[in-house]
């Protein structure tokens, strides 16, 4: 993913996670969560049950 200088994430529902994929990001382990978005993703996980976490990270060539 160009012009991203710190890894991104976000928690789509699977009927979006193609397009994200399409867009960079890949599908993350949950254990690998940054502390700070923990209560976030919890919150997300509740509500939207069928939603996973999706990271991009800087492009470093």
């Amino acid at each position: 993913m160009r012009n991203v200088e710190k890894p991104v994430w976000l928690f789509p529902l699977p009927e979006l996670m193609t397009f994200y994929e399409n867009s960079g990001f890949t599908v993350a382990k949950e254990d690998t969560l940054p502390d700070s978005l923990e209560k976030t993703w919890r919150l997300s996980k509740r509500k939207y049950p069928q939603s996973a976490p999706m990271v991009a990270v800087p492009d470093r060539r």
